[in-house]
């Protein structure tokens, strides 16, 4: 193994993460609580973030539902890390 594959699953090992479900793929996530996006006086949107392995989800895209701990999500917008190793996945709550 690579270091590069030792640290990812170090990083998502069952004490740090949350079950993810998305295009027939079950695995684990490290998600982050939501940021409320606003205008004013105005809720625009509320914004959740989950980091997942590439390797695990290679055609997750915009649009594709992704279950979090059974609660179901709309993917937003897939962003590749640096590493090209992790995806930083925006979801919006269905």
């Amino acid at each position: 193994m690579s270091i590069a594959t030792d640290s990812l699953d170090a990083l998502f090992s069952d004490d740090l993460t949350v079950n993810v479900l998305a295009n027939g793929t079950y695995g684990k996530g490290l998600f982050e609580q939501p940021t409320t996006v606003t205008l004013g006086d105005q809720v625009l949107f509320t914004d959740y973030l989950i980091y997942l392995k590439a390797s695990a989800y290679p055609k997750l895209k915009t649009g594709d539902a992704i279950e979090v701990e059974k609660v179901n999500y709309t993917v937003r917008e897939v962003q590749k890390g640096i590493d090209a190793l992790i995806l930083e996945v925006s979801l919006q709550k269905t």
